[in-house]
């Protein structure tokens, strides 16, 4: 009977062995899928941005604003070029490192980009703001003088402005979080997850 046991149990070792595969190949497509999504969010945006920096550059060309066009172009060509090295550094993760290994390097370059994210969206917030209020102005003045600009002081103007840029801030770091922090916050669990295990 023991003899009989001892061979059931060898027989059956492979099994256990190999179901212990599948869940590591399960754990590690979960963690690929999500990186995998993150990276597809990188890429789309990264493509709208070469696709809209164009049409907005013109666009401020060709509503004869060619200072502000050129600003424009200077102020949001770094970002794109940002993105590009981004997706090739994590292109060049997924090919050299282990699992482990790029789960966490991806991590941290993507809570980083985060990061330069929210404070790179300060600034073009900033930036198309006082854009946007003083061509909103020269189109509120119908005279040919030149624009007014204590106009900006008064007290609706300041309100209006104001509520404005809290509503720009408030809707960005909302669609940053939309788009990567929900997923990256699961990312950090993973990486967690397998620093215990390890």
């Amino acid at each position: 009977m023991d003899n009989e046991l001892k061979d059931i149990w060898k027989m059956d070792q492979p099994d256990v062995e190999l179901s212990e595969e599948k869940v590591e190949s399960i754990i590690n497509k979960k963690s690929y899928s999500l990186l995998g999504k993150i990276i597809k969010t990188v890429r789309m945006e990264h493509l709208f941005n070469m696709i809209l920096t164009p049409l907005m550059v013109g666009l401020l060309i060709y509503v004869d604003r060619p200072i502000t066009a050129t600003l424009a172009a200077f102020l949001v060509a770094p970002f794109i070029i940002y993105y590009q090295r981004l997706l090739n550094k994590l292109k060049k993760n997924h090919l050299e490192l282990n699992v482990h290994d790029y789960l966490v390097q991806s991590y941290k370059q993507l809570k980083a980009f985060v990061r330069h994210y929210q404070l790179a969206s300060i600034v073009l917030i900033f930036f198309s703001f006082l854009i946007g209020a003083q061509y909103g102005f020269e189109l509120n003045s119908h005279d040919e003088q030149p624009l007014d600009y204590s106009k900006f002081l008064e007290p609706w103007a300041l309100v209006t402005m104001g509520i404005t840029l809290v509503f720009m801030l408030v809707f960005i770091y909302g669609l940053i979080y939309l788009l990567y922090g929900r997923r990256i916050k699961k990312l950090r669990k993973m990486v967690e997850e397998l620093e215990k295990e390890s």
